[in-house]
Formats: C-alpha cells, structure tokens, sequence
C-alpha cells in the first residue's frame, strides 16, 4: 500500500512539473524601426538557460509560467517581461544611443558618457583587435584625437604614447646599470590602470583581452589619481563574463607576413666612385678593384654589395591564437583566455618577440549584499634582441667589398667576414653582417603575474552606499643574458675572448584600495560621492654579472661560472623601495541630467621626495543645452553639451633627489702659509614631484537623429615645476631642479557620420585631429640649456619647444666664383662652389655660435586619423588612416661624415648633388660633402620633414552563421584578411619618419603585415 501511494504521489508530482512548464514563443524587432533582430539573447532569470532569436527574430523557449526572460541585443536597452502564463510574447527593443547612454569607466568607477564633464575617450577592446600588434597601444594610433603612438619595427617593442604633447625635460632613466636618455620613453608615458593595477606599460597585454580602453586626457578626468597622472591616464577593463549568461566559446587566429616597406636606397657602387673620383679620393677604388674585380681605367668596381639587402629579410612571420571561454550563472561570471603570440623580426639573425598568456576573470554574487571576484594574468615572453648598430654599419659602409672572402689574410674566423680594411678603409668601419652576427646573442625571458582580487558590498538597499576593497599585485622578473662570442674580422673589429653578461630586473609591485561610494537622488538632483585611499609599494631589485672566456658551443655552457678568467669577472647589484598612501574624493552631482559638477581631490604622500604630500584638485562643470525647455521644440539638435574643466596633476617618475652635498678635507694658501680646510664636492638639491595644471573647454553635439556627431575641445596643459638641469655656478656641471615651466596647448576635433542605407547596409566615417603648441615658458631665469650632443645639439629655450634642434640655418648653396668673391663670410673660410651658404642671423658679416637658431622639432604640431568601414549582409569592411605634421628628425646617419670621409652615401644625396652652376641649391657636391664647414657645422640640411600620411589598416571579413549549418544552433565563423600600414607617404629620407625622439641613426625599420585569419564563436 506504502509503495502504491508512493507511486501514485511520484506521477502527481511530475504530472504538476509538466503543468508548471510551458513553451513561449515570439519575435523580437527594432521599436523604431519594426525590423526583425536576429541573435538576440532571450535568458531566464536567475538561470543559465536560454536561446538566441533566428534571423526572422523568432525565438522559442520552455519556461515556468512565473519566470522572467531577459531579451539582450548589442545596440538596443536590455528588457525584462513577466511571463505570467503567456504563451505568446512579441518584444520591441528599445535602440540605445550608443554614444550618449553608453558606460565609460573612468577612475575607481563608471559613469555615462553624457554625464561626464571631462574629456574622456573610450575605445572599444574590438577595434583594438582588429590591428594585429604585440601591444595594445600599437593599435590606438590614429584613433583618438591629442594622443600620439609611436611605433617601431622591432619585433616586441613597446610604442612610445604621448597624450596632449610632452611636458617631460630630457631626464636619466635608469634601468639596472644602464642610464638612457630619452624623454619620451619611461618619463613621459601616462599611466595604465588595468582592472585597478598600476604600470608603466601594458605590453604583458594582448589586444583580445580588453574589453574597452578610456584615454582620461584632460586634469578633471584624471586627477583621481594625483601623483601618478600628469602624462595622461589609460584605463583597461579586460574582458569578463557575464551573469545568466551562456557558455561563450571563441577561437581567433591569424597568420601574417611582415614586409620590410620604404627601404633606403643607398648608393652603388658605380654613384659611390662618382664622389669619390670628384673630391680626388680613388686609392680605395682601386684597391677594390684589385681584389675583387672592376674596370682600372673607370675606377669602378665591380663587387656591389647592398648592405641593407644584407642585414634585411625580405619576409618575417607572425602568427597569434586566442582561446576565449566567457559565460555565467546567477552566482558566477567567469572568463578564461589562453593567447600565444609569436613574431619573428625582418632583421637576418635571430631576432624574435613570443609571448604565452593565461588570463581567468571570477566574479561571485555571494550574497545579496556581497560580490567578491578574483583575477589574474601570467605572462611569459621571450625576446631575442638583435643588434640595431647593424644598420648604421649598412648605412655608413660602402659598397665596393664583399660580405665573404675565404682568400682574406688573416682569414675572419669563425665565420670569413671582408675586413673593411682589404680596401683600406679605416677601423672606423666594420663588416655589418659580423656587426649583426656576433653582437646579436641578446636573450631576454620576462615572466609577469598579475593576481587580484576584491570584495563589493552594498550597504544600503538599492545599492546606495558601496563600500570596495581593492588588492593588486605584480610581480615582475626579467632574466637578461648576452653573449658575444670570440671572433676575428680585421682590425678593430674583433673580440679575443668571449664575453658574457646575464642580469635579473625583478620588480613586486603592489596596490590597496578602498572606497565607499555613496549615490542618492531626489526630486532632479542626482549625485555620488566617492572617498577612498589607496596604498602603493613598488620594489626593484637588479643583479649583474659578467665573466670572460666563457664557452658558447651549447646553451648549457652559458654560465659565468665556466669564465676561465677571473680578473673580467664583475659584478652588480642596485634596487629601490618606494612606497606611496593616497586619499582621495569625488563628487558628481546633476539636477535633471542638464546641469553637471564634478570635483575630485586627491592627497599623495610618497617616500621619495624630502616633502612628502602633494594635493591635486580639480573642478568640472557641464551644461546639456539640449534639455532646456527651450530647446525641446526643435528637431535639428539631438545632444548639445558645453562643458569646462580645471585641475592639477602629478609626476613622480622623475629621480628621488640629486645627489648629496659634503665636504672634503683639503688645503690651500693662506697669508704666507698653507692652512688646512674644507671643500664642498657638490650641491645638493631636494626635489619633488612634478605639477601639471589643466583647463580644458569642450563641446559635444549629436545630430541629425544621432547620426552625426561632433566634439570640440580647447586645453591649456602646464607643467608647472619640471625638474631641468641647471648649471651650477662656480663649481660648474649640472644639477636637477623643479624649476621648469612648459606648455603643451591645442585644440582637438572629433567628427563622425554613423547611418544605414535598406535593411543590409551599414556605414560609418569618423575622423580626428588636434594641433599642439609645445613651448618653454621658463627655465627659472636661465635663456637656454644646451642638450643633445656636442656635435648635433638640441636646445631647451625659453619660447621654444623642447629639445629642439640647434645649428645654423642653411640659405643654400654656393653656386659660382662670382658669389665666392662678393661674400667675405665665403672668402674669410676658404670656400668653394658646391659649399653650402648659412643665414647670417645677427648681420655681424661672420658665421659663428651667435648665428645658430632653431631649425626643427621633432613634437608634431598636427595629428589626425580618420577611419570608414560598412557591412552588406554577411560581408564587413573597415579601413583606418592616420598622420602627422609640422615636425621634423635629425638625419644623423649623414651626419656621420664629420668623422669619417669614406662613408657611403644614400642614392638622393649623388643623385642631387652640387655638380655645376644650377645643378643644386640643397645639395653639397662631391668635395663639399666632406669639408668640415658642410658637415661639422650641424646645420638645417641634416633637418628634415617627418610629416607623413599612412594607410593604416584595412580588413575585409565574411562572417557565416552556424545556425545556417546543419546541426548547430548558435555562433558564427568569420574569416578575414588585414592589411596592416600597407603604405606610406612621407618626404624623409629614412625607413621611416616616426622616430620617437626625432633622431634617425639607429632605428628599426616599421613594416608592412598582411595577415589571413579565422575566428569561430560558438
């Protein structure tokens, strides 16, 4: 009988299950529009279940008859609907105005785009991805207006960023023993915020990862976060899941070769004896001949080499795959990603950038109240480091020997090398592909982790008050080996034991964060306040070692150990600890979304400077014209804002002070005698951080039923303190001081068009462009300081932009006897025609220092990109340009000839040359090109034009539904190609003009990609 009813209640129940079930169907479509939407998300509530709308934007789906779906589309508002029992429900989605009502995170939080008072750029992680780049900033260039990307060939290398100008002094950086100087690499970056996480770069990242990019450009925007922001702020969210969502799988590939574009054209061997049978320097020739064959009677050898042919691929590889799994439940969103990325570089020796990422994303909805989630990114690079002096070597080296020769006596070893000096050039010279062979043994293994982790409670009901702790950490180890084995070329070039050098850079770096924020409305006043500190440590630690004689037949060998001689052993160690404690607020109120007020302030107190706290505020106000009661009868205005913004900012990358003062004992005369005293061995100088005040005007406009937009802004950025070398009176030398002044102004414009043509087509055009003033304002009293070399100098000067180049302005060339004769400047330095003439500045009848003025800089005044793309069913098309203008680089590889006459030339320089009345106003002749006049007095003829105009990036996709394929329900495969900077139009004679500090002698050629690739979604 128990059993009986047992079954009897088992059927009743299930019977009760099936009632309690029911299928619901429907269609989803456009509320503007009525037009059908196809994948549109339809879940249950509160589960993982649910199912995707056809391409009629008909769904159906088993639900119970009290449950809720949601109904998600990108580009639409999300919609929830009660079920409650209906069977059939037709949804109308809302259209989203994807610019105004879109989310930009912005710091420690999130706010709408419309709502924001400062300029604030957001780029979605999806056109990131369609530039295949080893660092995600790679792809940003061009496409926001005020930040400038500069890119280099070298395979793994970070691009140099700079946003709204550089306002940084030319300092030191130290990096292990190594001091470099250049400005605009470590100095004038801006700071990335990855999911809470502070750095200096984000080249661990891989452009699949992100989910957005904010570019925070002006004080309001950033000055949340104080010390660390006065170069620009760059915020990443990588991707992650998403609750009561299902499992997302992708899978992106791509296969690319690179191309080496723009290839200097040098000089042949035939041009090459042209000058130097016109300045009367043939011994060289005939040498080449005898060796290596050619005509005795012409002087012209036969052998020509082409060096850059030599040192250069005429192809590289690169390749990158991407696993992506993203989803989520009603307690749980998770996302996992797994990417390597392997480039090979177009320089002919081991040269390489690979790099294994692994990256999991945990959010938990533990309570109600309480969400907790973890995070973590392990990356593993290895780059092999080729010798970039190869190139100078290609440069300089004239073609007239051989890259072999097995009769050389005594004969290269390993490898039988040509000796410059079998032609009788002098040790000057060395053979480039040995320059590239032996010195390119450059191995450097970088391993990161990056885990966080945080906690998220609402305090108060409907998410009023919040409070968020915050902990991120990374840890950094860099392992560094180079080995340069025991080698014979010739003379001068040779090394007669090994040499082996390893490092270690390890850095532990770590953030805690804590806020409560506080949101509340009533009647139309809407506002949040934020108060939070955060507390920071960054350590380094640095190891050197070095040992001669050491073996390199095998890998296992490569140890300092195994150095037979003990005198060349050395060794090295250095590191810093700083640490750093924040606190920081901000307030953002609005009556009725038309009147705006931000104001944030942070206090910063850092262990590296003798005054401890700095205070960084800002003000932003915001009007939204459009929802004036006078404005709501008109059509023509869709969005109007007018908003302004004031504020102060921070860089504490500059040194922690300069030095210390002491004294030492010594002596000197006094009276009749020697007394005993002391002496001062230097000053001593206290420095801080850095100031930057801010004042940015801007205006946004939507129109023409949100199609076509527009944004407008004015900024004035000045460094208030800049740390500058300063002469020290009597003692002579330099010392570093906050006593700089330097402006960076401009105005930026954004301009898209965004529409439809039928029910298929879809196009947009948008466009950018900003002008900037870089100029000194102040040098505390000092007119000038001299930088760059004693041979190419550049010049900090009052009024002037930074680091500009310093020489004599070239008025052209000589032309005749006649013009020698009537010109004492021409007489009184024994000139000849073919010479070139300099402005005399003063009008003091002689060419001297007083006559040296500023000739170029190498900061752009103009910068712009622009980008149009449709998609037509399942086809997609994009296209991407970018510029600059107004700028200018050192051609310092023709420089070179002050020092050393034989040195090859490239082909403009004999194409153009001086060779007779009117051949020429630019141009020296042949003997000319090596008188010290022409080329020991840097001058505007080694300046030239770096502005170019670059296709950026084409790409043309086909994307296949699945659910057109038998059997599958969902996702889709796209297959696409990319044209990656295909072209390049530029004036210069170089590889390239991007030169990140304007000086173009040993750089790394950019290239061309094209790559083929497939991305499966399911």
């Amino acid at each position: 009988m128990k059993k009986l009813l047992a079954i009897l209640f088992a059927v009743c129940f299930s019977f009760m299950q099936v009632k309690a079930q029911q299928v619901v169907t429907g269609r989803v479509t456009n509320g503007a529009t009525g037009e059908a939407l196809p994948s549109v998300s339809v879940l249950i509530k509160g589960t993982s279940s649910g199912t995707q709308s056809n391409e009629k934007g008909e769904f159906s789906i088993k639900v119970g008859e009290n449950a809720t779906l949601i109904f998600n589309s990108i580009g639409h508002e999300s919609q929830e609907i009660v079920v409650k029992g209906q069977s059939v429900i037709n949804v109308k989605l809302k259209t989203a105005s994807k610019d105004l009502n879109e989310v930009v995170v912005v710091g420690y939080g999130a706010q709408k785009k419309a709502d924001i008072t400062g300029s604030i750029t957001q780029v979605k992680g999806e056109e990131l991805a369609k530039s295949p780049t080893t660092s995600p900033m790679s792809a940003l260039q061009g496409k926001v207006a005020g930040v400038q990307v500069v890119n280099s060939g070298a395979p793994g290398s970070a691009p140099t960023v700079r946003i709204r100008g550089v306002g940084v002094y030319n300092l030191p950086v130290k990096t292990g023993d190594h001091v470099r100087t250049n400005a605009s690499t470590t100095n004038g970056q801006p700071l990335y915020v990855v999911d809470g996480m502070l750095f200096d770069d984000i080249n661990f990242l891989n452009n699949d990862d992100i989910q957005d990019m904010s570019v925070l450009k002006d004080a309001s925007a950033a000055a949340i976060y104080g010390v660390k922001a006065a170069n620009g702020v760059v915020v990443i969210t990588t991707k992650k899941g998403g609750f009561n969502k299902p499992a997302t799988i992708s899978f992106d590939t791509y296969l690319g070769i690179q191309k080496p574009v723009n290839v200097l054209k040098m000089a042949n061997s035939e041009e090459y004896a042209t000058m130097m049978k016109e300045m009367g320097n043939t011994t060289m020739l005939s040498k080449s001949i005898s060796l290596y064959g050619g005509d005795q009677t012409s002087l012209t050898p036969s052998t020509n080499t082409n060096w850059f042919d030599q040192v250069l691929r005429s192809s590289a590889m690169m390749q990158n795959y991407n696993l992506d799994l993203s989803g989520g439940t009603s307690k749980a969103a998770y996302s996992f990603a797994g990417t390597y990325l392997k480039q090979n570089g177009i320089m002919d020796v081991n040269n390489s950038y690979q790099r294994l990422n692994m990256r999991a994303k945990v959010d938990f909805q533990v309570t109600d109240f309480l969400k907790m989630g973890v995070n973590f990114v392990v990356s593993n690079s290895t780059q092999w480091i080729p010798n970039n002096n190869a190139m100078q070597s290609a440069f300089v080296n004239p073609s007239v020997y051989p890259v072999y020769d097995y009769k050389q006596d005594p004969i290269g070893t390993p490898i039988p090398f040509t000796t410059p000096q079998q032609v009788g050039l002098s040790q000057y010279f060395g053979n480039p592909m040995a320059e590239l062979v032996y010195k390119s043994d450059v191995k450097e293994l970088i391993t990161r982790v990056i885990p966080g982790i945080y906690a998220e409670a609402s305090l108060l009901p409907k998410n009023k008050l919040v409070f968020k702790t915050v902990f991120n950490q990374d840890y950094s180890f860099g392992d560094l080996r180079k080995y340069t084995p025991q080698y014979f070329v010739g003379n001068g070039q040779e090394a007669s034991s090994s040499t082996l050098r390893k490092e270690t850079n390890n850095y532990k770096n770590y953030v805690w964060d804590n806020t409560l924020t506080f949101k509340n409305n009533y009647n139309k006043h809407n506002y949040s306040v934020l108060v939070g500190n955060s507390f920071r440590s960054n350590k380094y630690r640095f190891l050197m070692g070095q040992a001669s004689n050491v073996p390199g037949d095998k890998e296992e060998y490569l140890y300092i150990t195994n150095g037979t001689d003990d005198a060349s052993r050395k060794t090295n160690d250095n590191g810093s600890l700083d640490r750093g404690l924040s606190y920081f607020g901000r307030l953002n109120y609005d009556y009725d979304g038309r009147y705006l007020f931000t104001a944030t302030m942070r206090a910063d107190g850092s262990s590296k400077y003798q005054h401890k706290w700095g205070y960084f505020p800002s003000v932003g106000l915001g009007w939204v014209v459009s929802k004036e009661n006078f404005m709501s009868s008109q059509h023509a205005v869709d969005f109007l804002k007018i908003r302004g913004s004031w504020g102060k900012l921070g860089n504490d990358k500059v040194p922690a002070n300069d030095g210390f003062a002491s004294n030492l004992p010594t002596s000197g005369v006094l009276g009749n005698g020697i007394a005993p005293g002391y002496a001062s061995n230097g000053p001593y100088s206290i420095l801080g951080w850095e100031e930057v005040a801010e004042t940015d005007l801007g205006l946004e406009l939507r129109t023409l039923k949100n199609r076509l937009s527009f944004e407008f802004d004015y900024f004035h950025r000045m460094t208030l303190n800049a740390v500058i070398n300063n002469p020290v009176p009597n003692i002579g030398g330099t010392i570093m001081q906050n006593s700089g002044k330097i402006l960076n102004e401009g105005v930026e414009f954004n301009l898209g068009w965004n529409d439809k043509i039928g029910n298929n087509f879809r196009y947009y055009v948008n466009g950018n462009i900003s002008t900037l003033k870089n100029q000194i304002k102040s040098l505390n009293g000092i007119p000038y300081i001299l930088t760059g070399t004693a041979e190419f100098r550049q010049i900090c000067m009052v009024g002037k932009p930074l680091d500009a180049f310093y020489g004599y302005q070239q008025a052209g060339v000589y032309q005749n006897q006649k013009e020698i004769d009537n010109d004492p400047v021409a007489v009184a330095n024994g000139l000849k025609p073919g010479d070139f003439k300099y402005v005399d500045q003063n009008h003091d009848g002689k060419i001297d220092d007083q006559d040296r003025v500023v000739i170029g800089s190498y900061i752009p005044k103009l910068t712009y990109g622009f980008a149009l793309g449709f998609s037509y069913k399942a086809f997609d098309f994009s296209a991407s340009f970018q510029g600059v203008s107004g700028n200018k680089i050192a051609n310092l590889k023709r420089g070179v000839r002050r020092w050393e006459t034989s040195v090859n030339y490239d082909e403009a320089q004999v194409v153009n040359r001086w060779h007779g009345e009117g051949t020429s106003n630019l141009y020296p002749s042949a003997e000319g090109s090596i008188k010290p006049w022409n080329v020991s007095n840097f001058n505007s003829f080694y300046i030239e034009n770096a502005s170019y105009f670059r296709i950026q990036n084409i790409q043309l996709g086909y994307t296949i539904d699945n659910r057109l394929i038998k059997g599958l329900k969902r996702g889709s495969v796209r297959v696409y190609a990319t044209a990656e900077r295909p072209i390049t139009f530029f004036k210069a004679n170089a590889f390239t003009p991007e030169v990140a500090n304007g000086v173009d002698q040993y750089i790394y050629p950019v290239t061309s990609l094209y790559t083929f690739g497939i991305k499966m979604t399911y």
